[in-house]
């Protein structure tokens, strides 16, 4: 008896520690720009709703979890990072977007387990060179903590998670040099007006096997069709901050 016991017991703990290796620290802080930024500096972030892992039995019987509850999270979690993050300081406009675009950052995510007391979730980064920034899972199960009536933008029982990944992104932002972010910021708009008018910047960039591009020659300020391509992408961007109004 007392030997199964044991085994039990050290599978449990075994098993625990597994579960909390990506787990985040308490009482984290954001990490806050000193000064202003210029805004040749400052990087555009997409963050695009959320994916999830699909709701065992357990969880909808036990937990009470529901598949309109997760739809729900798909947008709301993305939606306070955002807010975490535009506190910062570090960032251009930060969106929520319904799919991947060409922004100078773009973020994913995918919801691995939520609860309601304990959140984890999978996140990668990377910019629109097409330069993995990272891909980190973290976890945060909370105590004692009365987590119902927040809203966007207020401080969330979570935060400490929604602080780490901001966090992490603004550590990798600061290991950049002024010619990346502006290379980040060129490939940008050159993949963007190729998605408007691929013929007419089809010979800016290079993209190699691996999904990463490489400015080959920049359009001249007086082309009429790229101030074509950054009036609609004025309205496209107008029509993005209308959607994320409603998230």
């Amino acid at each position: 008896m007392n030997r199964w016991f044991l085994l039990f017991s050290s599978l449990l703990i075994l098993s625990g520690c597994a579960s909390l290796s990506n787990k985040v620290a308490d009482g984290v802080k954001p990490i806050v720009a000193t000064q202003e930024l210029d805004s040749s500096e400052l990087l555009d972030v997409a963050i695009v709703v959320f994916d999830s892992e699909e709701l065992t039995d357990k969880e909808i019987r036990e937990l009470g979890l529901s598949e309109e509850i997760r739809r729900a999270e798909e947008r709301f979690i993305p939606i306070h990072l955002k807010y975490t993050m535009q506190r910062t300081g570090h960032w251009g406009v930060v969106r929520v977007v319904p799919e991947e675009n060409a922004a100078h950052v773009q973020v994913r995510g995918t919801i691995i387990h939520s609860d309601g007391e304990q959140l984890s979730l999978y996140i990668e980064a990377y910019d629109s060179r097409g330069v993995s920034w990272f891909e980190n899972s973290y976890s945060e199960e909370l105590g004692l903590v009365d987590f119902y009536g927040t809203s966007p933008g207020e401080k969330d029982p979570f935060q400490d998670l929604y602080n780490t990944i901001a966090n992490d992104l603004v550590e990798h932002r600061s290991q950049l040099q002024p010619t990346a972010i502006r290379e980040i910021q060129q490939i940008s708009e050159l993949r963007t007006a190729q998605d408007m008018a691929r013929d007419a910047f089809s010979g800016h960039l290079s993209r190699n096997e691996e999904g990463r591009y490489s400015l080959i020659r920049l359009p001249v300020e007086s082309d009429p069709m790229l101030k074509r391509v950054r009036a609609v992408q004025v309205r496209d961007d107008m029509l993005l901050d209308t959607i994320n109004g409603y998230y």
